[in-house]
């Protein structure tokens, strides 16, 4: 049983960073956490407003809405774009600053400890407040890797199913596929490509007229 169900606190940590390339899969691993523990997935999405005072009061009705959704996985993706540094000019008459301290505190307080877990997703770690950094605020720090010719070879054989379209015999095992990609690109293919490129081949299937993909299809 998830200690996020057992109300442990010491046995969650404060905060994760994902970190990787675009296209690793750091959305799909914070959505498999939350489906793992049955809990519910909340991705923070902008708060900010135009308007003078409208971001801290949407940002103050986010973080009320959250105790009413414990436990739960609270996910922010492209996290270094949300707030701007501290120390370089900000432009928004201290909006940053607000929002920044708003998250600290409520993150922070001793009573949401182990009723949520925070999952922030960054593709530039190394512009992210260092006060995000330090330990109690994102303790754990996990990088999400360029997946190698064995994940590839997966997540080309879920894709079909997946998304509903059936393959050629010969194309089932992707192991053709794979190689060629890796001759051509490298070890610089992401999950998100793999996904791009499978549907890519779907809609040359139906071009085509092509009762199932085939090897022609995936352009090869």
């Amino acid at each position: 049983k998830p200690y996020l169900l057992q109300g442990d606190p010491l046995m969650i940590p404060p905060a994760i960073i994902l970190t990787g390339p675009p296209g690793t899969g750091k959305t799909a691993t914070a959505e498999a956490v939350a489906w793992e523990w049955g809990v519910p997935f909340i991705e923070i999405l902008n708060v900010r407003s135009v308007w003078h005072g409208e971001s801290e009061k949407n940002a103050l009705r986010v973080w009320s809405a959250m105790q009413s959704l414990y436990p739960c996985v609270l996910f922010w993706d492209e996290f270094d774009q949300e707030e701007a540094p501290r120390g370089s000019f900000q432009g928004d008459s201290g909006v940053s600053s607000r929002l920044r301290q708003m998250r600290f505190k409520f993150t922070s307080d001793p009573r949401n400890c182990g009723r949520f877990l925070v999952i922030y997703a960054t593709n530039r770690p190394d512009l992210i407040d260092p006060a995000d950094r330090r330990p109690e605020r994102a303790t754990v720090r996990m990088p999400l890797i360029m997946p190698d010719w064995e994940e590839r070879q997966k997540i080309f054989q879920v894709i079909p199913a997946r998304e509903n379209f059936e393959t050629d015999p010969d194309v089932e095992d992707f192991k053709y596929i794979n190689e060629f990609l890796r001759k051509k690109h490298g070890e610089s293919v992401s999950g998100a490509a793999i996904v791009s490129l499978s549907k890519l081949a779907y809609r040359f299937s139906r071009v085509n007229r092509h009762a199932r993909v085939t090897k022609e299809d995936y352009c090869l």
